[in-house]
């Protein structure tokens, strides 16, 4: 049996975390039949030591009773087998190690410890249905939950969602689960989930999350449990999108308004909100009534430290115990020590620079061009990252669907073609085209290193190069935050996590004239990316994007660079947590252990 969800849930009941009637539940809920179940059983040791007992014999025979089997299928509410596809977990998804088993294991340990985690940037939001990006979306994933939760393998599984079922092209209807409550004791209501639907989904909020609703034209709640959502036109990326959109308590947002939820969130997730200490740190506790059960660790807090130095100090003095974006020259510092651990990762993130081709230098695509051919990603890659990331002349690596093996080292480096293009455009040695670069600090790993170092090969080629660096927050929301071109840039240094896995996500966000697509447009692009979207069929989807990057690399608004390998240090006491490709920290199933 090879199922990572099966593996997950027979390694739960041999360590004792869940008995062997929610064994049985779990099992008969994916779709197994008892035989099956049976074996798996026996697999597992035979008897635990669960109150409810096994087979009456006492014997070998782990068969489940036809009580265990009837009390498990009820308590499911009866799992159509034709679902069990759907609502199957995977080996990411920690929520299906359910552990409120008190009663049947002899008592859980109660929650324990604290955990500090240090992020780059300053935390600017707490309100993860009004504000997007990995930053924010890491800290409030542990108060807020969505519908649908993103497993290791990057697909969509049920979570406050019992089931998913899609009725047509452009209809979803959605089972709420049951037993769910948010911090305040109140239960989760399917008028919760339309509300929620409904605020990302109106341009007068103006919530960031408007984009990933933005097929959405009506939300309704069809019973006490199903909310259906229709959609204007096929999309096959929306279940990927709604597990970016946590749900929130209708009553209190209506009461606190959006600025006074905020800065005191509620939502049904593993944790309550304690207090955020705005410009240093988010603190929150356990939710004792958690419905999947208390999570191990018993507080958690985020803290946005920018400077590598002073966020990897912290680490190793046992300041902090998980730190992203460790500098590649302190790894063997990191793995050396016996107090500290290492956790690497591809990650989705792509890097790149958006080239402004609204202005000159950058509206000749000769321009555009002879600035990729002039930046050796592989030196950046080898002399900067030591390896730890991988060149690449796509919005996208081969992690994500759409990519092109066959457009990979388009722009090879080639200094010599990059003087000739510039020529071609008019430019000499006394006629240098000059640029200005904007960068954040403390946002990407050795970012304002990899900055100084493309300045330098743009400039040994015959640009003129102006560095402007600033704090993360100030130079999304000046250059990419308010949909407006920001003329004094003509180089802007950014990145995409391609959260999804799919070219959907970076290339409608980025790239599409309805989402960032602000400092170069294409028609013909923005044809094929709702075109894709539409598609339900991957390889006619995937012809799609293959036919959408032969335009848009040749025509060069981005200079593209690497995909990045994500590096986390952490205390040697974190157990049960992995470094997940979408850059998630996810921190339900963690413990912390002397």
């Amino acid at each position: 049996m090879t199922d990572p969800a099966v593996q997950g849930l027979m390694a739960a009941l041999t360590r004792g975390e869940i008995s062997r009637r929610e064994f049985i539940r779990r099992l008969t809920a994916l779709g197994l039949s008892m035989p099956v179940i049976a074996a798996l059983l026996q697999a597992c040791g035979g008897d635990d030591d669960d109150d409810d007992g096994g087979s009456s014999d006492g014997g070998g025979d782990d068969e489940p009773t036809a009580t265990e089997a009837a009390e498990a299928t009820e308590s499911d509410g009866g799992a159509d087998e034709d679902e069990a596809e759907e609502d199957e977990p995977t080996e990411a998804a920690p929520e299906e190690d359910e552990g409120d088993e008190s009663d049947d294991d002899g008592g859980a340990s109660a929650p324990s410890g604290e955990l500090v985690v240090a992020q780059g940037p300053e935390i600017t939001s707490l309100d993860g249905s009004m504000s997007t990006g990995m930053l924010t979306f890491n800290v409030v994933v542990h108060m807020m939950e969505p519908l649908l939760f993103r497993g290791d393998d990057m697909k969509p599984y049920p979570h406050l969602a019992e089931s998913m079922e899609q009725v047509d092209a452009t209809t979803f209807n959605f089972t709420i689960r049951e037993g769910v409550t948010f911090h305040n004791g109140d239960p989760l209501t399917v008028d919760d989930v339309v509300f929620t639907i409904q605020r990302i989904s109106d341009p007068n909020t103006e919530s960031e999350l408007l984009r990933y609703a933005r097929t959405v034209t009506s939300v309704e709640a069809l019973d006490e449990r199903t909310v259906q959502i229709k959609l204007s036109e096929p999309d096959v990326t929306f279940p990927l999108r709604l597990t970016l959109v946590p749900i929130v308590p209708k009553a209190v947002v209506e009461e606190l308004g959006d600025e006074g939820f905020d800065a005191n969130p509620m939502g049904t997730g593993p944790y309550r909100f304690v207090e955020w200490r705005r410009g240093d740190r988010v603190i929150m506790e356990a939710y004792e009534d958690y419905w999947q059960g208390p999570p191990k660790i018993e507080t958690l807090v985020f803290r946005g430290i920018p400077e590598d130095s002073t966020r990897i100090a912290e680490v190793q003095t046992g300041g902090a115990g998980l730190v992203t974006n460790v500098p590649t020259q302190l790894v063997p510092e990191i793995e050396s020590n016996p107090d500290t651990q290492l956790y690497q990762v591809n990650s989705l993130r792509t890097i790149f620079c958006v080239l402004n081709t609204l202005k000159a230098p950058f509206d000749d695509v000769r321009v555009r061009q002879a600035a990729n051919y002039a930046v050796d990603k592989d030196l950046i890659v080898e002399g900067i990252l030591d390896g730890y990331a991988t060149p690449t002349s796509q919005p996208f690596g081969p992690e994500v669907f759409g990519y092109n093996p066959d457009l990979e080292n388009y722009y090879a480096y080639d200094p010599d073609r990059a003087r000739e293009l510039l020529a071609e455009a008019g430019y000499d040695e006394n006629n240098r085209p000059e640029v200005n670069i904007f960068s954040a600090v403390g946002r990407i790993l050795k970012d304002e290193e990899v900055v100084q170092n493309i300045a330098a090969q743009l400039e040994e080629v015959g640009f003129a190069v102006n560095l402007n660096f600033s704090e993360y927050q100030a130079y999304f929301d000046t250059y990419f935050g308010t949909g407006e071109p920001g003329m004094d840039l003509d180089i802007g240094f950014f990145s995409n996590a391609n959260n999804t896995a799919d070219a959907d996500y970076n290339l409608s966000l980025n790239v599409h004239s309805g989402g960032r697509g602000i400092y170069w447009q294409n028609a013909e692009v923005d044809e094929l990316i709702d075109k894709a979207r539409q598609t339900e069929d991957q390889d006619e989807r995937l012809a799609l994007y293959h036919q959408l990057l032969e335009i848009m690399i040749p025509e060069a608004p981005w200079l593209f660079l690497y995909t990045q390998h994500d590096l986390y240090g952490a205390t040697s006491k974190l157990k049960g947590w992995n470094a997940r490709p979408d850059e998630m920290i996810y921190l339900y199933p963690a413990s912390l252990e002397d």
